[in-house]
């Protein structure tokens, strides 16, 4: 299930959405600006008052989705946060623990999400057992993933390093297409219109064509009856 289905089928806040970096925090909140969302964000572009009062509107139940980063969210004690979703997948186990452990907290029930992609595919089997340590319910389906003997320690470390580099967070076209297949798009594109104000053209110079026809016929019977 995408974001947008799960906010658009109804979900209960509040809501922290991790990312990986202030970048794909501004991309997302724009989005789902643009889609009615009652969201907040914070990320390290924003002055610590800006990011005091947006997390007190957050508590207080005035903003209902924050997005932040693991930079933005560390030292943040929300008791009362109903689930949690890894929008980015996180780039080490401690990540992934402190995420999730922003929901479920003092007694209470939480939901938490994890989105992945195919790069991030060789630690999804990691995670997964981290969760059945812990007596969380895992899907069929991961239980029989592989271990992947890439996802080791220096795997891990690598990844916190330098973190997979992803698709800017944008329903635009243009942003989410390689520029050198954007580029043949737009130059299909112009042809395409070529022929089209040439189609046009053709048509335009027929129609003078068949108007100048029938001014002719129209001016025999007149020279006919003069005779």
């Amino acid at each position: 299930m995408t974001l947008r289905q799960s906010l658009k089928e109804g979900f209960v806040p509040p809501m922290l959405i991790f990312v990986q970096s202030k970048q794909r925090a501004k991309e997302l909140f724009h989005e789902l600006m643009y889609d009615q969302v009652n969201v907040g964000v914070i990320h390290g572009d924003k002055k610590k008052q800006e990011r005091d009062e947006i997390m007190q509107k957050f508590r207080m139940g005035d903003i209902w989705v924050l997005i932040c980063t693991d930079l933005m969210a560390r030292g943040i004690d929300f008791k009362t946060v109903n689930s949690v979703l890894n929008f980015d997948f996180p780039t080490s186990l401690v990540s992934y623990i402190h995420r999730v452990g922003r929901t479920g907290r003092a007694g209470r029930e939480g939901t938490a999400t994890t989105y992945f992609t195919d790069a991030d595919l060789p630690f999804v089997k990691t995670i997964a057992n981290l969760m059945a340590k812990s007596n969380h319910d895992v899907p069929e389906w991961l239980k029989k993933l592989k271990n992947n003997s890439q996802a080791n320690n220096k795997a891990w470390k690598q990844l916190g390093e330098k973190p997979i580099r992803r698709k800017t967070i944008s329903t635009s076209v243009e942003r989410n297409t390689n520029k050198r297949h954007l580029k043949m798009i737009k130059k299909d594109a112009r042809r395409i219109q070529n022929r089209q104000n040439s189609g046009d053209s053709g048509a335009a110079a027929n129609s003078d064509e068949d108007q100048n026809l029938f001014d002719q016929e129209d001016s025999d019977p007149q020279q006919n009856n003069t005779d």
